[in-house]
Order: C-alpha cells, then sequence, then structure tokens
C-alpha cells in the first residue's frame, strides 16, 4: 500500500500546534517528542484534520512522528496498553538504595532532613536482607538491573554503599543480567577516589547539585558549621571521567532565580558546559518543612509562569535554549513511583514507591526484614497498581498532556493535598497551556 492512499487519518490526540507569528507553526507530539516546523498550508491541513492534499512522503513522516494516526485507531486503548506494558516491564529493575537520610550538607529547603538529621544507618544485616530481597524480586525475564545511590548523602557512608553494590554484583556475576549505577550526590564527597571505587561497580551517571553561583549557593548549600560548598564540588566535577553523564541540578525558588545566568556564566568559564547537562528544578511547597518559608517556593500553577519564563528566558539569553529539559517543567511521567519493579530502600529496610515519600506510612509497602512476603499483599497492589494508574480516567485520557504529565509527581501532590479524580494527583494542565507555548517556541525556532 502506498502511503496516504486509501487510508483515513485523524489527529493524535496528543499532538498539539503552535501558531507563531511570521508563518512559522509547529506540530509537536507529547507522545514521542517529535517537533516539526510547518507552513501556513501545511499547518491548515492539520488544523482542519484535512489530509487527502498531504504528499504522501508527509503523511508517512507525520505517521512516523506520531503525529496523525488511522482514523479507525482507537487512542484510548493505544496509550492505556503502551503505559501498562512500560509500567509492568520486568526486563528492566530498579532498586534506589538509601543507605541513611543524614546528610553532611544543611539546605534550608530540604524536605529529607528538615531541621533534625535523621543519623541512623543502614546496618550490614539490613543490607543483606535487601540482597535476598533484590535476589527475589528478578525474574527470567530481567536484563537489566539499576542500582541507584541515594539519601540523604549516601557517600558520608561510602563504606555502606560499597558493601551494598559489591553483594549485588557479586550475587550476579554469573549471570546475564546487565548491573550498573547511578548516584544521586551533593558532590562534596564526589572525590576522585569515591567515584574511582564507584566505577568498579559500573557507574553511570551521577546528579550534582549547585544552587548558583558561590555567593548563592554557598548560603543554601553548606556545612553544619556554615562552611562553604561550591569550589569544593566544581573541583569534583572536573576530575569525574568523561564516560559518567553528569546532570547539574540547580533548585531554583525566588532566592535564587535570578542569579541562574551567573551560574552559567561560571560554567562556561570553568569549561563545563559541554560537560554536563544543566537540569533547573523548582523548589516546590512542602507543608512538612516547618523551617522553610512556602512563600519563597515556585507555585505549580499559571501563578507560576513568570518564574518559569524568567527561567526560559535565561537559557534564551545565553544561547542555551536547546538544551532545556523537558523534566523541569513536567513535574510527572512514568518514574519509579509508577513502575511495578522500581523500589526504595531505606536504613530501616522499609521498601517505598519511590525516594520521594520515603518516611510516609501511607506509600510504605513492605520491609526486607518481613520474614514471610516482605511487600505487604494489600499495599503492594493497590500502591504499584491502582494509584499509580489514576491517570486512567476521562479528563486525563482526553488530555494531550498526559504522556508527560500522568496526572503529575506523586509527591508534590501529596505535599500540597491535591485532589482530582477521586485520587491524589496533580492536574497542571493550565500551567502546561501557559508555559509550554513560550518552552516550543525557544527550543525549536
Amino acid at each position: 500500500m502506498i502511503w496516504g492512499e486509501t487510508m483515513e487519518y485523524k489527529l493524535s490526540r496528543f499532538t498539539k500546534l503552535y501558531e507563531f507569528p511570521d508563518s512559522r507553526n509547529i506540530i509537536y507530539s507529547f507522545l514521542t517528542g517529535a517537533a516539526a516546523l510547518l507552513n501556513n498550508d501545511v499547518y491548515k491541513s492539520f488544523a482542519n484534520g484535512s489530509f487527502d492534499a498531504l504528499k504522501p512522503d508527509y503523511i508517512k513522516t507525520a505517521l512516523d512522528c506520531g503525529f496523525i494516526i488511522p482514523k479507525e485507531l482507537d487512542e484510548t486503548k493505544l496509550i492505556i496498553t503502551a503505559l501498562d506494558r512500560k509500567k509492568y516491564d520486568s526486563e528492566n529493575v530498579s532498586i534506589t538504595f538509601i543507605p541513611t537520610l543524614n546528610c553532611n550538607f544543611r539546605c534550608p529547603y530540604c524536605y529529607q532532613g528538615l531541621s533534625t538529621h535523621k543519623k541512623e544507618v543502614i546496618s550490614e544485616q539490613t543490607i543483606d536482607k535487601s540482597i535476598e530481597f533484590i535476589n527475589k524480586i528478578i525474574g527470567k525475564r530481567t536484563r537489566k538491573l539499576t542500582l541507584v545511590l541515594y539519601g540523604g548523602e549516601p557517600l558520608i557512608v561510602m563504606d555502606k554503599c560499597i558493601y551494598f553494590l559489591s553483594k549485588v554484583f557479586e550475587l550476579f556475576k554469573d549471570s546475564n543480567i546487565e548491573l550498573s549505577s547511578f548516584l544521586f550526590t551533593n558532590g562534596y564527597y564526589a572525590t576522585e577516589e569515591n567515584i574511582r571505587k564507584l566505577k568498579m561497580f559500573n557507574l553511570k551517571w551521577c546528579q550534582i547539585t549547585l544552587d548558583g553561583p558561590p555567593s548563592i549557593h554557598d548560603i543554601r548549600r553548606f556545612e553544619p558549621n556554615g562552611d562553604p560548598s561550591f569550589e569544593r564540588i566544581v573541583e569534583n566535577i572536573k576530575k569525574i571521567p568523561g564516560d559518567i553523564s553528569i546532570l547539574l541540578r540547580c533548585n531554583i525558588d525566588s532566592h535564587n532565580i535570578d542569579y541562574l545566568g551567573d551560574l552559567y556564566d561560571i560554567l562556561k568559564k570553568e569549561g563545563l558546559l559541554k560537560r554536563v547537562k544543566f537540569s533547573p528544578a523548582p523548589v516546590t511547597n512542602n507543608p512538612e518543612n516547618k523551617s522553610y518559608n512556602n512563600s519563597y517556593c515556585i507555585p505549580l500553577t499559571k501563578e507560576g509562569k513568570p518564574y518559569f519564563l524568567k527561567i526560559l528566558k535565561t537559557f534564551e539569553a545565553k544561547g542555551f535554549k536547546k538544551e532545556i529539559p523537558d523534566s523541569f517543567i513536567t513535574l510527572g511521567g512514568l518514574c519509579s513511583h509508577h513502575m511495578y519493579y522500581s523500589f526504595t530502600i531505606d536504613p530501616k529496610g522499609d521498601i517505598y514507591t519511590c525516594p520521594g515519600v520515603v518516611g510516609n506510612e501511607h506509600f510504605r509497602i513492605g520491609n526486607v526484614q518481613d520474614k514471610e512476603n516482605c511487600l505487604l499483599d494489600h499495599g503492594y497492589s493497590y500502591l504499584k497498581g491502582e494509584t499509580t494508574s489514576i491517570w486512567k480516567n476521562e479528563n486525563c485520557l482526553q488530555c494531550c498532556y498526559l504522556p508527560r504529565c500522568l496526572a503529575g509527581c506523586q509527591e508534590v501532590a501529596n505535599s500540597i493535598d491535591y485532589e482530582f479524580g477521586g485520587e491524589k494527583s496533580l492536574c497542571l494542565k493550565e500551567f502546561y497551556d501557559e508555559i509550554y507555548p513560550y518552552l516550543i517556541k525557544i527550543k525549536f525556532l
């Protein structure tokens, strides 16, 4: 069959058209991430849902990009099937290991340690039980096992990290499973020696945080005695081997948003722009943190538009617009909370749906020390099944942003007690309607 000759098509519900001045029009798929620049005539064809006049190669490209689909295709069933297949994928197993919630920094906005940093450190006995748990959930179809070091600050208990990693790698050394490790760290102890040790366990990626230039970073991310950290972190980043990817996070609120460009200039001067992937992230409201004024946080509503536009304009002004990650505004998607074979283990051996909800009893699904099934039968099926599919309602299924959102971040929804569709979720449609046109414009024009 020749493309476009006999079949009828319709615009995918996950496709959005953006019309800009000077006949610069963009079509974008929130399902595939594909984008294309359209002239006025082609734009009108897509807008009107009339594709008869389009050339066959245009039709084929539009199908490949996910802009259009066959008219008889049930897109609701398609997206549910695709997301469920990803959600229940047993080929890829992920374990987030939290050896301690303690940290060597005292960041005022931190939700994990808050004002009383928990000093509990995971025991070797609990690690051994964690290994047993991992061995139980690995199935015949498992091909990849990702081990994520998280905290607190995991590198302040480096011996526990090495003990855990060495045990897992030893257990699966004769299997066909590909093992790798990821690291979330504040960067202070990401020394050349520590990174060298972690590389022995196939360290692929690490996230390090800088909250602005030294004058800003060092009053937000400092040691208990008040000592600064910026200079040491930058020097550590420079020594990380080139085959390890670095995500450079910048936690942004009203205190430091005006200094994002200054941080960019420093990274450029230090030769790090091409070395790191820059990822700004909004500091969101956390009612449990009584020591931080939540009025400084960036609201995830249309009222937050000025803040996000300021971030986007900084990227644009610095010529960094193509590198803007969608992740800093999507605040949802297929994260570990949604994945059936993704677990977080805390220092007590408690198992959670994601690291962001550690300590919240509602999201605890078991403990590695339990003699019987360490996953609470009801809790596991409910928290990893029903509540992570709350996007299966008419409002979400008809929304073009669904593939990027999936009802938003469960942690954030829980923290602000947001209700939608009968379950905790975070509907960001109005927010996306305000922000995405500008994001699409500066990324693709």
